[in-house]
């Protein structure tokens, strides 16, 4: 879970309309701060030693401030990624095997 917050300078230079911009559909609106909560899963399978999957799903939204921007036409937002990145051999150290007796120290078991 995240939350963030936007001062009034950044919150209104992306939701807010000046009084130049307004139209009669568009109003002019100065949202002040905003405040955001967004929450989500990641997730990672490694398929081999050299190709992983990774998922991701997230969801969130702001308050009221952004919300009653006439710029505004959805009250939340969701989103996803995959991505099933291949490693070169440069880039992957091969696991190291040892025989049971001898172990990784070279002392045994």
């Amino acid at each position: 879970m995240i939350w963030s917050w936007q001062d009034d300078a950044l919150t209104d230079y992306y939701f807010g309309v000046s009084e130049d911009e307004a139209t009669p559909e568009r109003p002019a609106y100065t949202p002040g701060e905003s405040q955001w909560v967004s929450y989500g899963f990641n997730s990672s399978w490694r398929l081999s030693d050299r190709i992983t999957f990774f998922g991701n799903v997230g969801f969130g939204g702001a308050d009221s401030s952004v919300l009653n921007s006439p710029l505004v036409e959805e009250s939340s937002g969701s989103g996803y990624s995959l991505a099933v990145p291949i490693f070169s051999a440069t880039c992957v150290r091969p696991k190291a095997t040892y025989p049971t007796s001898e172990g990784p120290n070279g002392r045994g078991g």
